[in-house]
């Protein structure tokens, strides 16, 4: 329990990796706050943890627009007073392809992964007064090993590690700001309920990782409680791959 008392608020928090790793730092102990634009999932997070003895709460919250981000952390530092960790990790995908895809959507995946993160930490920062704060962004190992029609998603990624370093600079040396990369993982068991569901895997797609099995968020959430500890003190402006391996390993087809 490192995380006892501790004020974590996890964007994206309601679903996938996010939701993974909100569960991860309540069942440490620390105070939870789901900021999430779904207001299915964030309940059902909130529910969740709360269920199982955890302490959360469930803040809707749009990442991309400011008045959203002023208002979640208003309702969290006159809760709590202060906040310890921020984990931006809400994302979206775009549709379509590169000649099909509308341009707002390009627009709007870039005020989310990018703009997002930037509004979050702008706002958080002033109320990070303890030791020890930290602030970690997910990002991807695909901005390296690219896919096709993948522009938005890929360069908005691509952005948030430049956004760190940057970040690491400005908020030194109170603040530690650090990047997770994380490889494809099935998220199927962190969706809300009406889309959960069993996603059958091949050995074949195990055999793509080093390590041998595709990854869960559970995995990306041990990154995060490992960077933001005391033991990663010394750790700023990093970027911690987090993807068994994949993105060195070469897969040839016979």
């Amino acid at each position: 329990m490192k995380y006892v008392n501790k004020v974590v608020i996890v964007t994206g928090g309601g679903e996938g990796i996010g939701a993974c790793i909100a569960n991860s730092y309540a069942k440490e102990g620390a105070h939870v706050i789901i900021a999430e634009c779904d207001k299915d999932a964030g309940t059902e997070m909130e529910e969740y943890i709360n269920d199982n003895g955890g302490s959360a709460f469930f803040l809707k919250t749009d990442v991309s627009k400011e008045a959203d981000v002023i208002t979640m952390v208003g309702q969290v530092v006159n809760r709590f007073g202060h906040v310890d960790i921020l984990i931006n990790a809400a994302a979206i995908d775009a549709t379509g392809t590169l000649f099909t895809r509308p341009i707002d959507e390009w627009d709007r995946v870039m005020a989310v992964n990018v703009t997002g993160p930037y509004i979050c930490t702008k706002h958080v920062a002033p109320y990070m007064k303890n030791e020890g704060c930290s602030i970690v962004n997910i990002s991807a190992t695909r901005i390296r090993t690219s896919e096709l029609h993948t522009e938005p998603y890929l360069a908005s990624k691509g952005a948030l590690e430049s956004l760190t370093n940057a970040l690491a600079n400005t908020l030194s040396p109170k603040i530690r700001v650090n990047l997770i990369s994380s490889g494809w993982v099935d998220k199927s068991q962190w969706k809300k309920k009406k889309n959960r569901k069993f996603v059958h895997l091949t050995d074949q797609d195990h055999s793509q990782y080093l390590v041998d099995r595709v990854g869960v968020p559970e995995d990306v959430a041990k990154a995060c409680l490992f960077i933001t500890s005391d033991e990663a003190g010394f750790i700023t402006g990093s970027n911690l791959v987090t993807d068994g391996g994949m993105s060195v390993k070469m897969n040839c087809c016979k």
